[in-house]
């Protein structure tokens, strides 16, 4: 047994609770219009109330959740007693008459004290004794707005994370990226915790709206930007401006103002104005002074749609204001800048957290330097301590690794250098297809080549590609049918297995017409090859893609044991896991849940089934229909039931644990019961079940202290597991840190056990299980993050894009409207759209 350790964590104590009661407010504001009932609005309706219309009642100041809820450390002397309405004005001009309800910019505001008992902070300490109560979960929630308020008033924030622009980096697409803190309380068994930890965000770009307008469309001359509305650009354009604060040069004082819509040729609209026809450039000049450079650039409507005549204004002299969260998915082609910039060495992440900043860049201080001196934190008697937890744990075990030859993994990795794959697949009928423009023909065949070689070097029997061609990336699935076309004439067969793709840089959209032509069509497997990775392609780049062709095919790169691995394998076994994933909050689209399920006695090859759900549906919804199935079919393969079925389940947050993952635990276990019953299987035990669950959505991040301990990058060993420190009251949980990160720091998985018939719940074979199973993904030569099932749940879930009708436009910004008319969601229309993998390579591991 692996001796234990203390590690460093981004955690610090709350040494005293606060001692003061709180009483709760509800709070309701009139008269809002749709444009101002956005958050960053609330809380500044909130602020003036507190400090221009109120001060002597709110002093202390309240605490405000952002929605409805106020908490106050003293009854507030309200005028009504219970209940009062305040007039807030949303302007800074100064008046000398009385607010008016109903007024332009002006706020109606009720308060109104909810009955029952004060609020006690200590109430929080049940839940250290395993006790969750409605008590407890308000007592939580008001330690957290104790801690954030401050930060939340002086910077833009998230609900969980603050920002700052120093050292703030401009990125492509009209965006910034800026670096900020996250910090949440967290109780444990032993004391509750502040969680702190360093955050990334992407912003829309301040200033002029023409220079993001500019770096969206990627055009450097405002005369090439659309300027008609049919033009998929400008609609494109409107999509990312819309909602945007901007303030308006000369028009509206120090007011900002919202982006509704853009139209064309903004300076040439006409309308009337005191009885004549005018344009809003002729309007800017006579009202406000200003000269209209491009009258023929797109126009920003302010008004909304029920507005009597639209506002517009020209484009040029409104500025997009800072602190803007871009809440979209980032493109896919930005995601490397946005890792770029997240990524920071464990050092460098510690010093950050504990001290006043000042690396690459960043000036932001910690929020622990400041809770000693928030007037929320003080008035509350909380004291929490500025020095990091420390907390035990210690470095499993390596599982034995076999290729061809046993390997030895070191730092979490190994080397295929003169190895062979442990089972190796034949590969005779393929080919490839070029669509990177105006690759020549002998750069194909030499990439072509490279690749058959070492597919050949790491033991598949493959022969030489039967056709290599180069497509149209105008014409996908064109290209793709000329290509079974010239490959049945040539071998008078149509039985592909596989088609290797070379693809452009920013090639998503032929990469998607490829993979719903080939996973969904035609059931034709393809690996692709991408133009940036051919340009300095070796030797390891050939025999990283050959790793996925062969598993792909059917074969098993590598196999692993461990004690606990030994144990299950005993019998035949069934390793599961599933995963939700979601669009962005607020999107019409869909959900798309997956569940994965090994079928060898390495648990190396993985079938996949894929649905749709409705939006934010965190439940797996068909997981009883899906798990079913995969019995099923295990038993048909394996001519045997399993014994044992081991589950994990990504995606469930800790707030969802009883309502999702017990629920989903119960429905795994139904499902077994009926496919009992349904296959008459009386006579056979049924299977034991452990139910985990495991993410990577925490703030946890450990640090070692010993050099011993601590790999060539300064992060812990791959293996380390916390034993003690950082336990949940709540349920049985740890820490596993299984990867050794190629830099910056190396993130853990967070993994719950809901249940556990196999092991009895002995964390020393679950933890053991679990790591072996982080050296089975195929795609690597590595230990990865998260157990395999997981990653191919990922994987899976990420291609729902090509199961979906291309007239349903799933990966489009626009695709709510095109299903729904962007007003609700029509999950028949979805479900009616999305198309299953084809049956020829259902049960291969397509999804690599």
């Amino acid at each position: 047994m692996a001796s234990e350790f203390e590690a460093r964590t981004n955690c610090f104590q709350i040494t005293r609770l606060p001692t003061k009661e709180y009483h709760q407010y509800a709070g309701k504001h009139f008269g809002l219009s749709p444009e101002t009932q956005i958050f960053r609005k609330r809380q500044e309706i909130i602020q003036r109330l507190q400090n221009n219309v109120a001060p002597e009642i709110f002093n202390p100041k309240v605490l405000y959740d952002g929605n409805a809820i106020i908490y106050s450390s003293h009854r507030l002397r309200l005028p009504g007693g219970g209940a009062a309405s305040f007039l807030v004005s949303l302007s800074d001009i100064q008046r000398t008459a009385p607010l008016v309800e109903g007024d332009k910019g002006v706020i109606k505001v009720t308060l109104t004290r909810t009955s029952g008992a004060t609020i006690r902070p200590e109430d929080i300490k049940a839940l250290m004794n395993g006790r969750a109560t409605s008590k407890t979960a308000t007592a939580t929630n008001l330690l957290q707005l104790i801690i954030k308020q401050a930060t939340n008033q002086n910077y833009p924030h998230s609900s969980r994370a603050f920002f700052s622009s120093a050292g703030s980096k401009p990125i492509k697409g009209g965006l910034e990226l800026w670096r900020g803190f996250f910090q949440s309380v967290r109780p444990t068994t032993d004391a509750i915790l502040v969680n702190i930890d360093t955050s990334v965000t992407a912003m829309y770009r301040s200033g002029p709206v023409f220079d993001a307008a500019l770096d969206f469309v990627g055009v450097r001359d405002v005369r090439h930007l659309p300027s008609d509305e049919r033009d998929p650009k400008f609609r494109e354009l409107e999509r990312f401006l819309k909602n945007r604060l901007i303030h308006v040069e000369g028009y509206f004082g120090r007011r900002t103002k919202t982006i509704r819509a853009l139209i064309p040729r903004g300076g040439r609209y006409e309308f009337e104005k005191d009885g004549r026809t005018t344009t809003v450039a002729d309007h800017a000049r006579a009202a406000h002074g200003l000269s209209t450079r491009f009258p023929d650039a797109f126009g920003i409507v302010l008004s909304g749609k029920s507005a009597p005549r639209p506002s517009i204004v020209p484009a040029e002299f409104c500025t997009i204001q800072p602190g803007q969260i871009y809440k979209k998915k980032l493109p896919n082609h930005l995601t490397s800048e946005m890792v770029g910039f997240a990524t920071i060495s464990p050092d460098d992440r510690y010093r950050a957290i504990t001290s006043s900043g000042g690396q690459q860049g960043r000036s932001l201080a910690s929020p622990i330097l400041g809770y000693a001196h928030s007037e929320y934190v003080v008035e509350s008697g909380m004291q929490i301590s500025p020095t990091p937890l420390t907390i035990r744990g210690k470095i499993l075990n390596t599982p034995r690794v076999q290729m061809h030859q046993d390997v030895q993994p070191r730092d979490g990795a190994w080397n295929m250098r003169g190895q062979r794959v442990q089972n190796p697949a034949k590969l005779a009928m393929w080919g490839a297809i070029n669509f990177i423009p105006n690759m020549p023909e002998q750069e194909i065949q030499r990439h072509v080549r490279g690749l058959l070689q070492e597919m050949r070097n790491i033991g598949m029997a493959a022969s030489d590609p039967v056709l290599v061609m180069s497509g149209s990336g105008n014409n996908v699935q064109g290209s793709l049918n000329k290509f079974m076309e010239d490959f049945v004439g040539k071998t008078r067969s149509a039985g592909v297995q596989l088609i290797v793709v070379l693809f452009p840089d920013k090639g998503d959209e032929i990469r998607n017409a490829v993979k719903r032509w080939g996973d969904v069509q035609h059931g034709f497997l393809s690996s692709h090859m991408k133009s940036d990775k051919l340009q300095r392609a070796n030797p390891q780049y050939y025999a990283n893609v050959a790793i996925k062709i062969n598993a792909r095919l059917g074969g098993s790169n590598h196999i692993i044991k461990s004690p606990a691995f030994n144990e299950i394998s005993r019998a035949p076994f069934m390793i599961m896991g599933a995963d939700v994933s979601h669009n962005s909050p607020g999107s019409l689209r869909p959900s798309i849940s997956s569940l994965v399920w090994s079928h060898d006695p390495d648990a190396t090859q993985y079938v996949a089934f894929s649905a749709v759900q409705s939006p934010r549906t965190e439940g797996l919804v068909n997981l009883k229909n899906m798990a079913k199935t995969a019995i099923k079919q295990f038993g048909e393969k394996v001519r045997n039931a399993p014994s044992t079925i081991i589950f994990y389940r990504d995606g469930i947050s800790e707030g969802e644990l009883d309502a999702v993952g017990k629920h989903e635990v119960g429905l795994l276990q139904t499902a077994v019961d009926e496919v009992w019953v349904e296959k008459g299987l009386g006579s056979l035990p049924k299977p034991k079940i452990t139910f985990l669950v495991v993410g990577k959505r925490h703030h946890m991040v450990f640090f070692g202290q010993d050099a011993r301990v601590r790999d060539r990058t300064g992060n812990l060993k791959a293996g380390f597991v916390t034993t003690g420190g950082v336990t949940s009251p709540l349920f049985k949980d740890f820490y596993l840190q299984s990867h050794a990160a190629i830099k910056g720091t190396s993130r853990s998985g967070h993994y719950i056990v809901l249940r556990d018939d196999t092991f009895n719940f002995d964390q020393n074979k679950i933890q053991d299980l679990s790591f072996a199973l982080c050296h089975t993904y195929a795609k690597a030569t590595r230990s990865v993050s998260i157990p395999t099932p997981v990653y191919c749940d990922q994987e899976v879930c990420t291609r729902g894009v090509f199961h979906f009708s291309e007239s349903l436009r799933y990966g489009g910004d626009d695709a709510s409207s095109t299903v729904s008319g962007a007003q609700s969601f029509d999950l028949e229309a979805w479900t009616n759209g999305w198309k299953h993998v084809n049956s020829k390579i259902a049960k291969s591991m397509y999804f690599l």
